[in-house]
């Protein structure tokens, strides 16, 4: 609590007030993203979390407390699809590729303060570049 007090108010605004979803629909909701996800792509689904002990284990939680009434597997990806943002970060920065610039650019000092879907859209970016530079030539690297 004292965590969420420091928050500014309009985060904490988010997290009380409407616009709220059910538990259950939510889930639902993640299993129909995630199948059409793979639909689309024809690849199976990749989970990125920051950390993935962390989302992703209150997800699994959320669908094992449920398993049975609503959902077989009790997860809607298998538990080598969870991908960690710190991991690809790493990457970079071993592969040569500074991330301070990216990290600055995506993830830190947003106006928004802590918004889970901001939280969200700003990580898929930053996991985004990070790719774009991982797949860029050798001579590119600084």
């Amino acid at each position: 609590m004292a965590w969420w007090d420091a928050m500014p108010i309009e985060a904490r605004r988010s997290i009380i007030g409407g616009g709220r979803i059910q538990l259950d629909d939510a889930l639902d909701r993640l299993v129909t993203f995630l199948s059409l996800a793979h639909t689309t792509s024809g690849t199976p689904s990749i989970v990125w979390a920051n950390p993935p002990s962390f989302d992703c284990t209150i997800l699994s939680n959320a669908y094992a407390d449920r398993a049975g009434a609503h959902w077989t597997p009790a997860t809607p990806w298998g538990r080598r699809a969870e991908r960690d943002l710190l991991t690809i970060s790493e990457a970079c920065v071993l592969a040569g590729f500074p991330v301070n610039d990216l990290i600055e650019t995506y993830l830190k000092g947003r106006p928004d303060g802590h918004n889970a879907l901001a939280d969200a859209t700003a990580q898929a970016r930053f996991i985004c570049a990070c790719v774009a530079r991982l797949r860029s030539p050798l001579d590119s690297r600084p």
